[in-house]
């Protein structure tokens, strides 16, 4: 089975996972998103989310378009997660 789930690095604190759902959902349907935080007040991300696609080829799409791509004034890191 393909693996579905993407690692998302380099994330700028400003991103919202709501911005993270509209930049993934054009490649298909997300099963679900996880957006570390930091265990500061602030609640910032620190960089790193993981979305899992329905499919293995939404997974692949998204990592080739987006890989090295900006999102909030930050370079975005792009691949399937290990």
């Amino acid at each position: 089975m393909p693996r579905r789930t993407l690692y998302i690095g380099g994330l700028s604190p400003a991103t919202s996972l709501e911005t993270l759902r509209a930049t993934m959902s054009p490649f298909g349907s997300i099963e679900d998103i996880r957006m570390m935080t930091r265990t500061s007040s602030s609640g910032d991300n620190p960089g790193i989310a993981y979305v899992t696609f329905k499919t293995g080829e939404a997974a692949k799409a998204a990592a080739r378009v987006l890989d090295g791509s900006e999102l909030d004034g930050a370079r975005l890191r792009v691949d399937i997660a290990r």
